[in-house]
C-alpha cells in the first residue's frame, strides 16, 4: 500500500505524485526558499565587505598620521607659534596615500554596485573624504 492510501484501493493518490502542477508549484516554491536564503547569506557578505572596508580605510588613516610628525616652531621675538608638519617616512607615506585612494575607489565602485541591494548609508564616512581632501588640495 502507497503512503495516504491506507485500505482505500478507490482513493485518488496524492497531488503531487499525480499532477504536474503541484510538482511544478513545489519545485517554484523550493527555488524561491532557496533565493531567499541566498538573498540573506548575500546581505551577510555585504555587511562583512563593508565592515572590512571601514576597518582598513581606519587603519590606513591612522598609519597615515604615525607617518606625520609634527614639531613647533616658535619666533619668540614675534611670539609666533606655528605648528609645522613633517613627514618622518615620505615613500611609505606616499604608499598609503596611494591605498587610501584605491580604497576609497573600492568603496565607490561596491556602492554603486551594490546600492540596489545594501543600505548604503551605513558605509563608512571616509568614502566622502576625497571630496573633502579634493576641496583642500584646491585650497
Amino acid at each position: 500500500m502507497g503512503q495516504g492510501l491506507e485500505g482505500d484501493d478507490e482513493a485518488d493518490p496524492p497531488a503531487y505524485l499525480c499532477n504536474p502542477k503541484v510538482r511544478e508549484g513545489i519545485n517554484a516554491m523550493l527555488m524561491l526558499d532557496r533565493a531567499k536564503e541566498e538573498e540573506v547569506r548575500l546581505q551577510a557578505e555585504g555587511s562583512a565587505m563593508v565592515t572590512w572596508l571601514d576597518m582598513e580605510l581606519k587603519k590606513t588613516q591612522m598609519a597615515l598620521g604615525a607617518c606625520t610628525g609634527s614639531h613647533f616652531i616658535c619666533h619668540i621675538s614675534h611670539l609666533h607659534i606655528t605648528d609645522a608638519h613633517c613627514l618622518l617616512d615620505a615613500p611609505l607615506h606616499h604608499q598609503l596615500e596611494l591605498h587610501e585612494k584605491h580604497l576609497i575607489q573600492l568603496g565607490r565602485q561596491w556602492q554603486n554596485e551594490m546600492e540596489a541591494r545594501l543600505d548604503v548609508a551605513v558605509w563608512p564616512k571616509a568614502l566622502k573624504l576625497e571630496k573633502a581632501k579634493a576641496s583642500q588640495v584646491n585650497d
